[in-house]
Formats: structure tokens, C-alpha cells, sequence
């Protein structure tokens, strides 16, 4: 009996691989520096359960590099992408205000260092499957004040046996929000200009169906995957938001992949399926070691 599964499987390998290949010849670019383009901003500072994730530099300034949410007193949900290969000591965690302040003094935001950087084994950092087990939890060494629920909140995990199928959702992030491509004729060279935002922004979307996704997108979709659609009039994730919480109604579903779509809404957006490693985050919060489970 033919398999169409399998030779969807195989296809969707194929295709990956001669991404790379290509990339690799034509760009020269970083892999997963991954991506809110359009979008809304927070303006009344709703979603108090948004962190940026950001690198520490030789020179001591700091660069966001993805987005992550509060699921308790000391605990970031984010993705492993994120933090693969990152020391400890490399980064910062920003939690509060949701924009830089217009003086110095008006600073409302807190700094974190990490204590811990937590995500399962079966994460395997590569172009094709970085977006497989892409989870992970950040431990904070100074715990989020929940009780100034005007600057902080955390979101709820989802329950196990909901797949949130055509739920509406937000995604947040502080990510680019304007690329703009310069072109030397001398030359006949490119380069690219990545504007951030600089204060958070949201995007109200809608997930589909894991079935739909997996007909459409280019990767292989697991069951530990759940995606949003396409073409979205709202707007859609770019460089930066990786990492970003997926949430609907307070209710942390989705994590923000890394899937080499580069800011491109013509593609479903895919998320880690938060639902699906329960067991690994409880074993974390509950500080329960688990061989499972790789420590930074």
C-alpha cells in the first residue's frame, strides 16, 4: 500500500535540506535569529506576563533576542532555540513597563540574571528539527513581584486534553517591525536594516486545525506542534519574537518557533504545543530532576 504520509515525510526532508543548501550559498546570513510586523501596541500594558530575552555583549550593551512569559515567581516559558548554547551569565531577563522610559529616571522595568536555563533532551538544534521539543524554562535569580499585578502577572499552563483548534489567541513580542533593504551600486551588494520596536506589541490571531498545517506547511508538523493561520490582515511575527507566548484568555498554548520562515506570512506561524510537555514543566516548577531534562 502506498504511503502517502511517508512520501510527505520524505518531500518535506527534501525541501529542508535544499533550503539549507541554498541559504548557505546565497546568504551568508545567521541561522535563527528568528522574528511583529503590523500588529498593535500595548499601549494600556496588558500583557504583564511578556519578557524580553536579551544578550549580554562584550561591550556590555544588550541585544533582544527572543520573548518569553512568567508562569511563576522565578520561572520564563521560552523556547530552547533561544537558549541553546547560551551561558547563564550571557543573559538578561527585562520584565515590567512594556516601552523604554523617556528618561533614565523614569525606568520602570526590572533586569534578571539567570540562575538556571532548563530544556528537554530530545531538542536537537538543526536546521530541519529545531522546531521539534522547542521548549524551555529560564530560572531567575530575582523572583517577579505577582503581587504588583500593575507591572507583573503570569499566565495559566492549558489543560492536557485541549488542542484549542480554531481558538482565538495573542501573540506578543518586541520584535522587528520594519526591515529596510539598501542596496550599494557600486558594489552590487545588499545589506538590511532591522528596526525593533520599542515598545510591546500584540497580534490577535486564530489557530488552525494541526491537520491544515501539516498539509501546508514546509516543514514536518509533529503533534507537538500547533500553528496560526496565514495571511493574517492583523499582521504576523517576525525577527525577535521568537519565544513569544501564544495565549488565549490568560492561558499560555503556544511557544514561538523557530522554523526559517523569516518574517513570512504566507506560511502558517508554528508554535511549540505548550500542552503536550506538561510533565516537563511541572517537573521544573516542582523542582523534580528528571533525566529528561538538560541543565544549564
Amino acid at each position: 500500500m502506498f504511503n502517502t504520509n511517508l512520501l510527505l515525510f520524505v518531500l518535506k526532508l527534501a525541501t529542508c535540506l535544499t533550503l539549507i543548501a541554498s541559504k548557505a550559498v546565497a546568504s551568508g546570513e545567521n541561522d535563527f535569529i528568528d522574528r511583529i510586523f503590523q500588529g498593535e501596541y500595548d499601549t494600556h500594558n496588558e500583557h504583564r506576563y511578556h519578557v524580553a530575552i536579551l544578550q549580554i555583549n562584550p561591550n556590555d550593551t544588550t541585544e533582544l533576542i527572543c520573548g518569553g512569559a512568567i508562569v511563576d515567581s522565578h520561572y520564563v516559558l521560552t523556547a530552547a532555540h533561544c537558549v541553546y548554547g547560551q551561558e547563564k551569565n550571557n543573559l538578561l531577563i527585562r520584565s515590567g513597563w512594556n516601552k523604554n522610559p523617556e528618561k533614565p529616571e523614569l525606568e520602570k522595568r526590572i533586569y534578571h540574571k539567570v540562575a538556571r536555563i532548563m530544556y528537554p533532551k530530545d531538542y536537537f538544534h538543526s536546521e530541519c528539527r529545531s522546531h521539534e521539543h522547542d521548549i524551555a524554562i529560564i530560572k531567575v535569580q530575582r523572583a517577579f513581584d505577582l503581587v504588583d499585578d500593575k507591572n507583573f502577572y503570569k499566565v495559566n499552563l492549558p489543560e492536557y486534553d485541549n488542542d484549542y483548534e480554531n481558538y482565538e489567541a495573542t501573540l506578543t513580542g518586541f520584535g522587528v517591525e520594519k526591515i529596510s533593504i539598501y542596496v550599494n551600486k557600486t558594489s552590487d551588494t545588499a545589506s538590511k536594516e532591522l528596526k525593533y520596536s520599542q515598545e510591546l506589541k500584540y497580534l490577535d490571531t486564530k489557530v488552525i486545525p494541526i491537520e491544515e498545517c501539516k498539509l501546508v506547511s514546509p516543514v514536518i508538523v509533529t503533534n507537538g506542534n500547533i500553528c496560526t493561520q496565514s495571511q493574517n490582515i492583523n499582521g504576523f511575527s517576525c525577527i525577535g519574537d521568537s519565544g513569544g507566548p501564544l495565549v488565549h484568555e490568560g492561558v499560555i498554548i503556544g511557544i514561538r518557533n523557530s522554523h526559517n520562515n523569516q518574517c513570512n506570512h504566507n506560511q502558517p506561524e508554528m508554535f511549540t504545543r505548550v500542552s503536550a510537555y506538561l510533565n516537563f514543566i511541572n517537573n521544573v516548577l516542582n523542582q523534580q530532576p528528571s533525566a529528561g531534562i538538560s541543565y544549564n
